[in-house]
């Protein structure tokens, strides 16, 4: 692998003081977050609030197909989830579903998934409904297309489905690792990070895994409790936010195509997300309304690379 450029993470403050628990971007210019009462959005540099919602609600899940397209999953303490749809100038509530969404994977105008725990869910066009597989024990954590052909869904004790030609797949899993997060870089393969409880070592201990071509490399990293996503520009470069085994929730680990490198965080929040959208840009996310922001090049200052301790080559 080429040398990796110089780069840093920094903190950058959202337009709201919650949590912030998923991410989406169009492009390095365009994206969504969704947060504790609101929906954020993120254009020429700035991110803003573009709807609030009342006291108890927040957005689980958010995902976007272009600036004119995007669906975010919002509900409250015992209420079922209504489903918001933005169409390039306001968000209108669509469709309203008893369950609790996960994740939304959003492949073009007339196609999309989404999971809660127990359910898959499709978007035709026209409404979400219920239609692939199920999991009793509340498995479904995590899901990602790379095309409208192709993708991932990844949960709890080896519930792991790959989606091809129409159809969902289980994919078998060489332990009972419980995945998280996913990332999809190419059509038949899939990075997945989350945990798996280890009687030898006894507490918990961090997994990802790399699925290509019908086979698994594990990666185990001892001194993780738990990863909460994932997120790849290829397989070359990636990244990915933790909990240690000591619950501090604020790790961010660096793939750089042979080995997995522990990055320092600049903020003391919990991270819940994170996005790359190159090997110079990724954005992540968490508590106490915090946005964290990875960039190389003239942008990134000498005092910066110091604090974090950046992992370059």
């Amino acid at each position: 692998m080429a040398a990796s450029a110089l780069g840093a993470w920094e903190p950058v403050k959202a337009p709201i003081n919650g949590t912030i628990w998923d991410l989406d971007f169009v492009d390095a210019n365009s994206g969504w977050a969704g947060a504790d009462r609101a929906i954020l959005r993120y254009q020429n540099g700035n991110w803003s609030i573009s709807k609030e919602f009342p006291v108890n609600y927040g957005v689980g899940a958010i995902s976007a197909y272009d600036d004119n397209c995007a669906w975010a999953a919002v509900s409250g303490w015992y209420l079922p989830t209504t489903m918001y749809y933005w169409d390039g100038s306001s968000w209108t509530a669509k469709d309203v579903i008893d369950d609790g969404f996960r994740a939304l994977a959003i492949c073009a105008k007339d196609e999309g998934w989404a999971c809660s725990p127990t359910k898959v869910y499709h978007w035709d066009g026209s409404s979400w409904r219920a239609e692939g597989p199920e999991s009793t024990g509340g498995g479904f954590h995590d899901l990602e297309f790379y095309s409208r052909n192709y993708g991932f869904l990844v949960g709890s004790h080896r519930v792991n489905y790959r989606y091809a030609g129409g159809n969902w797949y289980p994919i078998a899993v060489p332990d009972y690792e419980s995945f998280l997060g996913v990332s999809v870089p190419a059509a038949d393969e899939m990075w997945a990070a989350g945990t798996k409880y280890d009687p030898w070592m006894g507490p918990n201990l961090g997994k990802i895994g790399h699925y290509r071509g019908g086979s698994w490399k594990i990666y185990n990293l001892y001194e993780i409790k738990r990863f909460n996503a994932i997120s790849m520009a290829d397989n070359e470069f990636g990244w990915a936010v933790a909990m240690d085994q000591n619950w501090a929730s604020n790790v961010i680990y660096r793939w750089e195509g042979t080995k997995w490198h522990r990055v320092v965080c600049p903020a003391r929040c919990e991270i819940w997300d994170v996005e790359t959208l190159s090997r110079d840009d990724a954005w992540a996310c968490g508590s106490n309304g915090w946005f964290l922001r990875y960039r190389t090049g003239p942008a990134v200052t000498a005092s910066s690379v110091g604090r974090i301790k950046a992992i370059f080559k």
